[in-house]
This record gives C-alpha cells, structure tokens and sequence, in this order.
C-alpha cells in the first residue's frame, strides 16, 4: 500500500488538526489506480468541523481564514 484510505486520514487530521488540508492520492475517474474517491473522506471530515470547499481551477481563493477548510481539487470529468 503506498497511501492511506479515508479512516487513517481522518484519524491523522483528529492528531494533527491542521487549519487547513488538502486530500492527495485519490481517484478522481481519470485512471484505475486501486484506491478510493475522496468521497469517503469527505463524508467525515465535516464532523470534524472543516468546510468544504470544491476547486475546479488551480487557483486558490477563500475569504474566512477564520474557517477550518478542507479544499479539493476537482480536476476532470
């Protein structure tokens, strides 16, 4: 195994707890590499108090640094 699933990196966030993340090593439909969607991430770490927040460009924008978010970045189909 060369990455972790969702229920290792929701444990990793609850010891860490960054202020902001951004989930790596998923399918995002482009290929068939053995490993999830981030979908399962994503179902549990609103409980943890992050918003979400969906990017469909490379640029970064986001207002409220106030806010614990979690970016995705949502390349492809």
């Amino acid at each position: 195994t060369y990455t972790i699933d969702a229920s290792q990196a929701l444990e990793t966030v609850r010891v860490l707890k960054p202020k902001n993340l951004a989930p790596m090593h998923y399918q995002m439909g482009l290929g068939n590499l053995p490993i999830s969607t981030v979908d399962p991430f994503l179902a549990g770490i609103g409980a943890e108090g992050y918003a979400v927040r969906q990017l469909k460009q490379a640029e970064l924008v986001w207002e409220d640094k106030d806010q614990a978010v979690c970016f995705v970045f949502r390349f492809g189909p």
